[in-house]
């Protein structure tokens, strides 16, 4: 080195300075001077844009290709109740759809998740994404049924809204209005009435036809009607103020002793309003 800087020295007449300065300076452009190649050595240049489109479509055929990650789509079901052909949309594979189906025909039953991933061959991330969809059947260990008792028939104007409001779909108001009506009527002839009371639909008429009767023997409460007031007979359901002003008017201008049958001489009054009113009308000796 030594040698090296007095060659230097003498060659090019430098200093001991400059020379030092020289020899720092040599490799860095040296080093300059063949950084180029060197790089273009070490990182060749990337392809023509053909060649780089080939190279794309190339890898898309590979392995590198991301996979389609789509699941199938799952829906409510019961395992014990399933078809092969759901399972198999819902995205398990038909061997063992068909070995689930097997199981059940067996007699076997599926009780919990757990019993479904001991399916042989069954896929656990299948079941764990069905888990939410599985509906199994309560086990009757755990169904609280209420025994229905039997009840007899009950004359429906004996019943107490007791009875009443123990039938489905009535109400301690529906069986209130039950009672009023049947107290305003004077007790009901047959049970078709029920219709006739606000609010109880036909369904739970039906039930009550069920559950109720009309005694044979029963007698409504009678309007002497021949002698009341008009404001008197108003107050009973069937008829309207207009009817029991006409009624009274003309018990007043034919005294003695009159029928029902003789009311279809009012004007208004007709025979089928007479016919649903005279079980209620009292009937002169």
């Amino acid at each position: 080195m030594r040698a090296l800087r007095n060659w230097v020295r003498v060659f090019f007449g430098f200093s001991r300075t400059e020379t030092n300065g020289f020899l720092i300076l040599l490799p860095l452009t040296t080093m300059v001077l063949f950084s180029a190649p060197l790089y273009e050595a070490l990182y060749p240049a990337p392809p023509p844009v053909a060649d780089q489109h080939r190279l794309d479509s190339l890898l898309k055929t590979l392995v590198w290709e991301t996979p389609d990650t789509t699941q199938p789509r799952m829906i409510a079901f019961d395992p014990n109740q399933v078809s092969d052909s759901l399972l198999v949309r819902m995205g398990l594979s038909p061997r063992v759809a068909e070995r689930w189906i097997n199981f059940r025909n067996k007699g076997a039953q599926f009780r919990t998740w757990q019993d479904v991933s001991k399916l042989y061959g069954i896929d656990s991330s299948w079941v764990h994404r069905a888990i939410p969809f599985m509906r199994f059947p309560v086990p009757k260990s755990y169904q609280f049924t209420r025994k229905k008792k039997e009840q007899s028939p009950v004359d429906i104007n004996l019943a107490d809204t007791t009875q009443l409001d123990a039938v489905y779909g009535i109400g301690a108001a529906l069986a209130r209005r039950i009672t009023n009506y049947r107290s305003r009527l004077g007790g009901f002839v047959r049970m078709e009435q029920l219709y006739e009371v606000y609010g109880l639909d036909s369904v739970v008429v039906k039930t009550l036809m069920k559950k109720f009767f009309v005694s044979s023997d029963f007698s409504p409460v009678k309007i002497s009607w021949q002698q009341a007031t008009a404001e008197e007979l108003s107050k009973h359901p069937y008829i309207r103020r207009k009817e029991a002003q006409a009624i009274a008017a003309w018990c007043m201008q034919h005294k003695g002793k009159l029928s029902v049958a003789d009311l279809t001489q009012i004007h208004g009054i007709s025979a089928e309003w007479i016919q649903r009113i005279q079980p209620y009308l009292q009937q002169d000796p």
